[in-house]
């Protein structure tokens, strides 16, 4: 009983018939101490020893509150405090040679062989490593969002530069040498910012930074905007883009439409990819009814691609992961696409399921719980709808891959298209929206037109374009006495006719050019901007920074573009001096849009910004110039 760390005046029976119980207690790595009803330590453990550092000597008739140093108002020291319960928390403490560190403490009472309450108990774990873990590890969160925070600026700000100055020399040069030069920079700038932007995502999503916002969205805009940014790679496969949206689902959901638009994005990227011929088809439904405003949103997309062999299909969805090694090498990518939609569909609280052949082709389906929006609409009966274009088409074509052709260049210039799969009803319809121009693929239709519809309304088109296959001249001179009538072999042609003419006629409608304020600290990319918006004739001022607004204060301004980074430094001097000038729409130019201080934007436009958005963007509020 050397080191029993008893006081010595406890008798000698006592401490035999502690003498099971105390070397238990001595074995026992964690510190358990135990004070009389005095207050006063009367026995530690060895645990005790090596946490705190004091030998027996030195600790035993110590008043309890030793231990604990300035957190003793936090812990019961008396018998009384703790009589009809017990105390547990975590809290610091000091050891002898005053290293700090964190512990895991409980104080109780126990009772003597009266089974009266004489006794104070702690038990006390050292948890030091845990926490230092548990900080550091917070520490390198924070770190690491500090580090994506100012890389998301110094690599997007550069690259709105480098991407919006090859657009520029773009319209310079007239050597295909050069241009391919040019065209070569522009793919790897935008491979780069791929790369980065399914890094800079996934980062967001497992420190739990992506915030679910629910807003108003349009199902039919979202798949639009998502077909325009993968149109080019499929027309250059020749491939076929097939899409069927539900008859039955609202036109206007609730739900998060940046992430459905990036879920859908990724999606199709995907099957575009990894298809070499064949068809992708996109199928947008209405699923399980969950409330009487609440529904099962489904969204499929197929390819008849190279497909997934069975045993790696949960493979794909892991990040840095593709089929093999050689995929990523032939097909290029991060291998975070599908990782990133599968986290995003989880965060939304659907589900993502993966159908696959290899050799075959793919089928990805997922279904998100969404809200219906009360006040919905249907675009075809709706003159609110339609009157927001400038320009009507009227499509007559039983081809969806022509429709999302068209569509998806045609919104560049405020212009509505029209979809008609058939002929029926085609004066009804023409009579309805008034189109500026028919497009029609079969002869057929425009001799039905000629013979029917022209005399069942009395609006006539300003020009008809009739498709027809490469050498083939059908006879139209039966059809002069219509509207002007031009045949059409190319769809290239057909588009560059249609976006110079509205283009051109656009321009002479503006007697006045619209008035944009530019508010941007890094020069060049001002520059850039400026230069831009400039070639569509509308008047720009741009101001480095906020304290310029003093002096604008009498300017009127129909939309401001400002660079979101000024916000950070000072939001609300920034919302105040806005307050302070007349302005209609205010666009973000952001990084993202987590950190925006709650200054209310009519829209975003996301670095890096590239010609075609910018000004698609500033058309949907001021319209075509």
């Amino acid at each position: 009983m050397e080191n029993s760390g008893f006081s010595s005046d406890y008798s000698e029976s006592i401490q035999q018939k502690l003498l099971f119980h105390h070397n238990l207690l001595e074995a026992v790595n964690d510190s358990i101490v135990v004070a009389g009803i005095d207050g006063k330590i009367i026995y530690w453990n060895k645990g005790s020893k090596w946490l705190f550092g004091w030998s027996d000597e030195e600790i035993i008739g110590q008043p309890f509150s030793i231990l604990f140093g300035d957190n003793i108002r936090e812990i019961p020291t008396h018998i009384n405090e703790v009589y009809a319960g017990f105390w547990t928390g975590r809290i610091p403490i000091f050891t002898k040679n005053g290293r700090k560190k964190y512990v895991n403490a409980s104080v109780s009472a126990m009772n003597n062989h009266l089974n009266k309450p004489s006794y104070l108990v702690a038990i006390i774990s050292d948890v030091t490593e845990l926490i230092n873990s548990r900080i550091e590890a917070e520490e390198a969160l924070r770190s690491k969002e500090e580090f994506l925070t100012v890389i998301s600026h110094e690599i997007r700000t550069p690259m709105t530069g480098i991407i919006g100055y090859v657009e520029l020399l773009g319209d310079l040069i007239d050597n295909s040498k050069q241009e391919n030069y040019l065209n070569a920079i522009k793919e790897n700038a935008d491979n780069l910012l791929e790369l980065f932007n399914d890094i800079l995502d996934l980062s967001k999503i497992d420190a739990n930074k992506i915030v679910v916002e629910q807003n108003v969205l349009n199902l039919k805009d979202i798949v639009q905007s998502v077909i325009k940014i993968c149109m080019p790679t499929i027309c250059a496969k020749n491939l076929e883009l097939i899409v069927d949206i539900d008859p039955k689902l609202p036109t206007e959901i609730i739900s998060d439409s940046i992430r459905i638009k990036q879920i859908l994005n990724n999606l199709l990227s995907n099957a575009v990819k990894f298809t070499h011929q064949g068809k992708i088809n996109i199928i947008v439904k209405k699923g399980q009814l969950l409330s009487k405003h609440k529904f099962q949103l489904i969204i499929e997309v197929s390819d008849t691609g190279i497909g997934i062999p069975s045993n790696k299909q949960t493979l794909v969805f892991e990040p840095f992961t593709q089929v093999d090694s050689s995929t990523t090498r032939k097909y290029g990518g991060t291998g975070l696409g599908l990782t990133i939609v599968k986290k995003l569909v989880n965060i939304l609280e659907g589900e993502l399921s993966l159908e696959s052949e290899e050799g075959i082709g793919s089928t990805f389906k997922l279904t998100i719980p969404v809200q219906e929006v009360f006040s919905s609409y249907d675009d075809i009966t709706s003159n609110q709808v339609i009157e927001n274009y400038k320009h009507k088409i009227l499509l007559i074509s039983a081809s969806s891959y022509l429709y999302n052709l068209l569509s998806s260049n045609l919104c560049a210039i405020n212009a509505k298209l029209i979809w008609s799969e058939n002929d029926k009803r085609l004066a009804s319809i023409i009579s309805f929206h008034e189109p500026k121009i028919l497009i029609m693929d079969d002869i057929n239709i425009l001799k039905k037109y000629s013979l029917e519809a022209q005399d069942k309304t009395d609006f006539s088109p300003d020009k008809i374009y009739l498709l027809t296959n490469q050498g083939q001249y059908p006879d139209i001179t039966s059809f002069q006495n219509m509207a002007e009538i031009k045949l059409v072999n190319s769809l290239d042609f057909l588009i560059n006719e249609l976006m110079f003419n509205f283009a051109t006629e656009s321009k002479s409608t503006y007697e006045e050019a619209k008035n944009i304020l530019l508010i941007c600290e890094n020069q060049l990319n001002c520059f850039l901007i400026k230069n831009i918006i400039e070639q569509e004739n509308y008047k720009v001022t741009d101001i480095p920074n906020i304290e310029k607004l003093t002096e604008l204060s009498i300017n009127n301004f129909n939309l401001v573009l400002l660079d979101t980074d000024l916000i950070e430094k000072n939001a609300e001097k920034l919302t105040n001096k806005l307050d302070n000038i007349n302005y209609q729409t205010l666009i973000g130019l952001v990084n993202n849009h987590d950190n925006l201080n709650n200054l209310v934007f009519n829209d975003y436009i996301y670095k890096p910004i590239t010609s075609d958005n910018l000004l698609a963007l500033i058309r949907k509020h001021l319209g075509g110039m």
